[in-house]
């Protein structure tokens, strides 16, 4: 699997972003504030291999669904290999979030889109689309590398985002948790 995502991060580096997968301490700190219990509507935007993927769906409930937006079709195409009825794969972009889930809310959005590799216009407009489709007490997660990110974040978001770092990745990263409200 490394070899694999080692492959597709030389042919496209901005939409893959790292050479390769996270690590399980990643995964950890990416789903250790969702409410498992509660959430019934998660989207993962940028799923890659399906490492949170798979983890996110051992966690959720029974009647809970994950909606998994990725445009890379190799990504896609292993993504589709995990058996799981509660799994919907879109092969689309994130910027196209509002039309895949029609004006429904979700509960929880996690992602890890290389934003820094996204013009500044493109990547504005992608996290103000997120946050207009959480619901009020849902949540956003986003790892980047660096903390490039933060003072967007915290525009778009009012102030109402949480870091913590994570050293044990390659390469070391930064995890963002936000709350429209």
């Amino acid at each position: 699997m490394k070899t694999f995502f080692l492959k597709n991060f030389l042919k496209n580096w901005k939409q893959v972003g790292s050479i390769t997968p996270s690590s399980r301490f990643l995964t950890s700190k990416m789903l250790e504030p969702i409410d498992f219990s509660k959430a019934k509507t998660l989207v993962e935007l940028g799923p890659g291999t399906g490492v949170f993927t798979k983890e996110v769906l051992c966690r959720m409930r029974l009647d809970a669904s994950l909606i998994a937006l990725e445009t890379n079709h190799e990504f896609v195409e292993q993504l589709k290999k995990i058996k799981d009825k509660r799994l919907v794969m879109v092969e689309i972009s994130a910027g196209n979030l509002s039309t895949v889930l029609g004006g429904k809310k979700v509960d929880v959005i996690i992602s890890g889109i290389p934003f820094s590799a996204i013009k500044k216009e493109i990547r504005e407009q992608m996290l103000y689309e997120i946050k207009k489709n959480l619901k009020n007490t849902g949540i956003f997660i986003q790892f980047q590398y660096s903390l490039g990110l933060h003072k967007l974040l915290n525009k778009i978001f009012n102030n109402r985002v949480k870091i913590s770092f994570v050293s044990l990745n390659i390469p070391p990263a930064f995890v963002y948790v936000c709350t429209p409200e």
